[in-house]
Formats: C-alpha cells, sequence, structure tokens
C-alpha cells in the first residue's frame, strides 16, 4: 500500500512545523530578555535565611568563616545585602578576628565586604596579647588580601587602654593595624 499525502496534509504539516519553530523561537526570546532584564532592574534574584559560609586556604585551613540571618543578592550589580553579617578572619599562629555589624553587602560575589552600623571587632586575648576591640561605623574589607580600612572615627579599646582616632588600615595577615590621624589615647591603670 502506498501512501501519498495530500496537499491539505501537507500545508497542515508544514503550519504544524512553523507553529513549532515559532514557539521555540518565542521561548527562547522570552527566556533571553528575562535573563537581560534581571541583569538591569533591580530585582533580586535569590535570597537565603541563616547563611554560612566558610573559605579554605590553599593547604585546606579554614581562611575566613562569614554568616548573616538574611541575604539578598541582586544580579544587577552582582551584590549580595546582608542583615547582621558575621564575619571571623583566620590569621596563621594569632587568634582570629571576630568582625560584626548590624548591615553589610559583598559587592561583586566577595571581592569587597562593606559593613556598617554598629561595626565591632573583637581579637580575643591570646597568651601574648590582651583582647582588643574596635567600634566603628562603617568598614571596608577585600577578603582576599585580608585588608580592611574605614575612613570614620573609631574607639580601639585594650586592657585598660582606650584608643580614639580617625580612619584606620588593618592587615589581618600579620596584624598591623594603622590609625590615621586624630589619635587620642587614655589609659585606666587597674584597681
Amino acid at each position: 500500500m502506498n501512501f501519498m499525502p495530500s496537499s491539505k496534509q501537507l500545508s497542515i504539516v508544514f503550519l504544524l512545523i512553523v507553529a513549532v519553530g515559532f514557539t521555540g523561537w518565542l521561548a527562547f526570546h522570552h527566556t533571553r530578555y528575562n535573563h537581560a532584564a534581571n541583569k538591569t532592574d533591580n530585582n533580586p534574584d535569590s535570597i537565603a535565611e541563616n547563611v554560612t559560609i566558610i573559605n579554605m586556604d590553599l593547604e585546606g585551613n579554614p581562611a575566613s568563616h562569614f554568616s548573616a540571618t538574611k541575604m539578598v543578592h541582586y544580579p544587577h550589580k552582582n551584590t549580595t545585602l546582608a542583615s547582621q553579617p558575621n564575619l571571623v578572619v583566620f590569621i596563621k599562629n594569632e587568634q582570629p578576628w571576630h568582625i560584626s555589624a548590624k548591615q553589610g553587602e559583598a559587592v561583586d560575589g566577595n571581592t569587597m565586604i562593606r559593613l556598617w552600623d554598629n561595626v565591632k571587632f573583637v581579637q580575643p586575648a591570646s597568651q601574648d596579647n590582651p583582647e582588643s576591640t574596635v567600634l566603628t561605623e562603617k568598614f571596608t574589607f577585600w577578603p582576599h588580601k585580608k585588608i580592611g580600612e574605614t575612613d570614620k572615627p573609631i574607639t580601639l579599646l585594650q586592657a585598660g587602654t582606650k584608643v580614639t582616632a580617625i580612619g584606620l588600615i588593618a592587615n589581618t595577615t600579620t596584624g598591623q593595624v594603622d590609625l590615621l590621624k586624630d589619635v587620642r589615647g587614655s589609659y585606666v591603670a587597674p584597681n
């Protein structure tokens, strides 16, 4: 038996092929348009709660530990806003720095972290050094360089010593903290 489609059947098949092709093109175009729109508008593309991120060094040891109660990512500038961020920066042969704030953001992945609103650094006491606490309102940290800075007023508290200054640069690899200007200190002797 020989089957030969009629011209009407060929026309229907042709229209179905065109319709399927158009639908595929429309779906692709819609997906591409929405992806491009998400990169140009300020709508978040993900929200996470109770987040913990641990970065490892080349030897497999923790380099930093980041946590937040809530994180919202915006693809437009690859920025993540964080509520109640806490950052622990591990230093070889030293106590880690614990850095917290009420608000923060990670820019371009985690290339730069900005913290603001009650920023507090604490380095617990070690055998050689007393506990150190630094208070300020804004702080910027570059995790890969392990360098942070602020141009805002700071207060440094350490074993009965209170130092105030404007601006600070901290190298968490070496433990060096440079106070930039208007440095003033006071000492309260223990009882």
